[in-house]
C-alpha cells in the first residue's frame, strides 16, 4: 500500500476509534463531506498541506497520522535518548522542505540536517 493510501486509511481509523464523525475532517480542511468521501475512496488526492489541520482536529500529531496505529511517543524518546525512531518517506524533492516542516519544527530541522 502506498503512503498516501495508508495515511488516508489511518486518518479514518483514528476518526472511528475516537468516535468522531467524518464532518470533523471536512471542517478541518474546509471541504464538504462529498469531497472528504472522495479522499477516503481515493478519487481525490490527500494533499500534504491538509495533514496539520487534520491532525489538530483529531487531537494527534502529523507523525501519528503517518504511523498509526503505532503512537509516536515524544516523552519516551526524551527519557531514553539512546532509543531512536526511524521513518522513511519517498517524496519528490520539491516537497521535502514542506514535509520536514510539518514533522520537525524549524529549529530542530536545522540541527537534524547538519548531522
Amino acid at each position: 500500500m502506498d503512503l498516501e493510501k495508508q495515511v488516508i486509511k489511518n486518518i479514518f481509523e483514528i476518526v472511528r476509534s475516537k468516535g468522531f464523525k467524518e464532518q470533523v475532517i471536512a471542517d478541518a480542511i474546509e471541504l464538504d463531506k462529498t469531497a472528504v468521501s472522495k479522499i477516503k475512496s481515493g478519487k481525490r488526492a490527500l494533499r500534504i498541506s491538509m495533514l496539520p489541520a487534520i491532525a489538530t482536529a483529531l487531537e494527534v500529531s502529523v507523525v501519528d497520522l503517518i504511523t498509526y496505529p503505532s503512537k509516536f511517543a515524544e516523552e519516551i524518546c526524551a527519557r531514553t535518548l539512546e532509543e531512536q525512531v526511524s521513518v522513511t518517506f519517498h517524496v519528490p524533492l520539491s516537497r521535502r522542505k514542506e514535509l520536514l516542516a510539518m514533522i520537525v519544527p524549524p529549529t530542530e530541522e536545522k540541527a537534524t540536517l547538519k548531522q
